[in-house]
């Protein structure tokens, strides 16, 4: 009888529950609709194409599967923030301007050298997108090009250096200030961020060793936009008055010349490290104390300049660095060489390196250790490359690495005829757990690899 009962119960419940769910989701069903809706009659058909694209290519860059196209991530960023923007303006206030019309402004600013890619993706042509290299289109230059427009006029620096035709400010590969006399004039301390929008340069002089007294230039910092110059190959910055370099030059990774001498630099940014293409790195006359130890991965240095830094002592790593023609460490009268240092020193001698020193430090090298020839040579480990491994290439590793561990203290335990092998978690590396940086990473690697 009990159980008959509740089933009645039962029954009666959903019964009466039916009606209650369908009040609730006919409401909701309404609002998301109108929601749907209201988003429709602000879009445009091809609007709401153009904002789908957008969010693919955004969610390809988040997903890590595939890396969209730089100019095409960039785009679709300044797409889907302008749709952010549109919808809150469009919800606070009478706001009768057209989503591509509002769009329009934001994409000029947006830091593109394909612009033709970048139209064919889209689709922007229906939307009457403007084109920069395209003059006939009667349309006002990018705001980024303007504003380098002004501060060349500002600074009256020459259309021969800082051309005023758009495509040629485009296309601009080589920007030196050398060649221009301003004896009278007041110098630059600071560039417009703007100039990380030419990523077409190749060779930039913002500074020189022979003629520092016709330069335009004494500038204070370095805009972080600096590293979107990765086509560059040649920076010369020295005789300004620079007290650090943004972290951003580390992304310049086709730089073979990189030179900083006199300016009042106290360190130098681990970045340098990924530097990879790095042949030239003068850092004379500067306030360093240490070099940073990523100085280890310059493997294709083939001149360094430290002289008169007041730096005591000097990264080990340094010794990994075996090419180089020249090295000076003149004018460093605290600098002390640990032994595998001097012996990096005397093998570099031997191979033909051109090394300076003067009387302040020139017990380092003394020319009989130098033309030493009853010294045996020995190798030199070279580091691996700068990279972030795949995971699997760390899972396997660690794998690998904590059966080494284990075979050699059972082995150890073993022929000291011990009773208890050394505890696990003094040496064992969790392989399911993922170091918090690049940096881990490689570091237990090399560890692995050294086991």
């Amino acid at each position: 009888m009990a159980k008959l009962l509740g089933s009645i119960i039962g029954v009666i419940i959903n019964i009466v529950m039916i009606p209650i769910a369908l009040i609730v989701a006919i409401p909701m069903g309404v609002f998301k609709a109108r929601k749907n809706q209201k988003n429709r009659l602000l879009f445009t058909s091809k609007e709401q194409s153009l904002l789908g694209k957008a969010q693919r290519v955004i969610s390809m860059n988040d997903n890590g599967l595939i890396s969209p196209d730089r100019d095409l991530f960039e785009v679709a960023k300044c797409i889907d923030n302008s749709r952010s923007d549109y919808q809150i303006i469009k919800s606070r206030e009478r706001f009768d301007v057209a989503f591509s019309d509002f769009l329009l402004p934001r994409i000029h600013d947006c830091h593109v050298v394909d612009w033709n890619n970048v139209i064919s993706f889209f689709e922007f042509l229906p939307l009457d997108i403007y084109k920069p290299n395209d003059k006939s289109t009667g349309k006002d230059e990018p705001e980024w090009m303007n504003k380098i427009w002004s501060w060349a006029d500002e600074h009256d620096i020459e259309h021969y250096n800082i051309p005023r035709e758009s495509n040629d400010l485009i296309n601009l590969e080589h920007l030196s200030f050398e060649s221009i006399s301003y004896f009278e004039r007041e110098k630059i301390t600071l560039l417009p961020k703007e100039i990380g929008s030419l990523v077409n340069l190749k060779f930039l002089e913002l500074g020189s060793a022979v003629h520092p007294e016709i330069l335009l230039n004494d500038l204070t910092e370095l805009p972080k936009e600096i590293g979107n110059l990765t086509n560059i190959t040649h920076l010369y910055l020295q005789f300004n008055s620079l007290s650090e370099l943004p972290t951003q030059v580390g992304k310049l990774k086709n730089l073979k010349e990189l030179k900083l001498g006199g300016n009042n630099l106290s360190n130098l940014p681990s970045e340098i490290g990924a530097l990879h293409n790095l042949e030239i790195l003068t850092v004379w006359n500067n306030n360093l104390k240490s070099i940073p130890r990523e100085i280890k991965y310059l493997t294709n240095l083939k001149g360094l300049s430290l002289w008169g830094n007041p730096i005591v002592t000097l990264p080990e790593e340094i010794t990994y660095i075996i090419g180089l023609k020249k090295l000076e460490l003149g004018s460093m009268p605290n600098l002390v060489l640990s032994p595998k240092q001097k012996d990096w020193v005397k093998k570099l001698a031997e191979n033909g390196c051109d090394i300076w020193v003067d009387d302040s430090n020139r017990s380092l090298i003394t020319e009989e250790a130098i033309n030493k020839d009853d010294i045996e040579p020995q190798p030199v480990v070279v580091p691996k490359p700068l990279y972030v491994p795949t995971p699997e290439e760390y899972k396997a590793s660690c794998e690998r690495y904590n059966r080494r561990m284990a075979e050699r203290r059972a082995a150890e335990a073993a022929a000291e005829e011990e009773d208890e092998v050394e505890p696990e978690q003094d040496w064992y590396v969790n392989c399911d757990l993922e170091p918090e940086n690049a940096d881990s990473i490689r570091e237990l690697l090399y560890l692995i690899d050294e086991e």
